[in-house]
This record gives structure tokens, sequence and C-alpha cells, in this order.
């Protein structure tokens, strides 16, 4: 399976360092063309669960086989995605921070539901 795309339904759960559930989130991916600073062809993620309003005007990409969501968009220079792959409908992944340098803030796991 490849990773999802338009119309799908993707749900993740991030965990700190030490194994504790940080937050889920929960998007349905569009094909409406977003806009990030950053290169690559961004679309508009939309959030269904996001209880803690942690995300921003949320885009994603896929690019050679590597899934993408930009969880906090319109931050120039500062890029907080979730990084990771879909391998049979399941996501491996990690939270990151990236700019200047790159920081790993947890472990992402997910699936698409639809």
């Amino acid at each position: 399976m490849t990773a999802p795309g338009s119309g799908n339904i993707v749900t993740f759960v991030e965990t700190s360092k030490t194994g504790h559930v940080v937050q889920e989130l929960t998007f349905e991916l569009t094909n409406q063309t977003g806009k990030a600073c950053i290169g690559g062809e961004w679309k508009k993620a939309q959030p269904i669960k996001d209880p803690n309003k942690y995300t921003r005007d949320p885009v994603y990409k896929i690019e050679n086989g590597k899934f993408e969501v930009l969880l906090k968009n319109g931050f120039c220079d500062a890029y907080d995605s979730y990084v990771g792959q879909f391998v049979d409908g399941r996501f491996s992944g990690e939270h990151i921070f990236y700019g200047w340098s790159v920081e790993t803030l947890g472990d992402v796991t997910g699936s698409q539901i639809k």
C-alpha cells in the first residue's frame, strides 16, 4: 500500500522519549494546494481531532516515499512536523522540530483509517 492521499483519514499517536502519550491527532487529507515556507508540493490537512489545538494550518506532502505533515504552518525556518513512512496502512516516524538545527521530540505511530 502506498502512502495515503486526498480523501484519506489518518490518525497519529505521539509518545515522548519516556514512552508517555503526548497527543493524538487525526487529519483528513485534501487535494487542496497548501502553502508553506519550505519547498515541496504541500496540500492541506484538515484537523479532525486536535483536542489541545496544537496544529496551525497543517499541510502535508509525500516525497520519495516519505510522508510529512507540517503541524504548525506559517513559521519560516522553524518547522514542527511528523515525518516517517506508511507501510501497509501503518505509520512509523518521529516528531521533529527543524530549521537551524534538528531536534527529535518524540516517536509517532499511526494508521490510515479511511
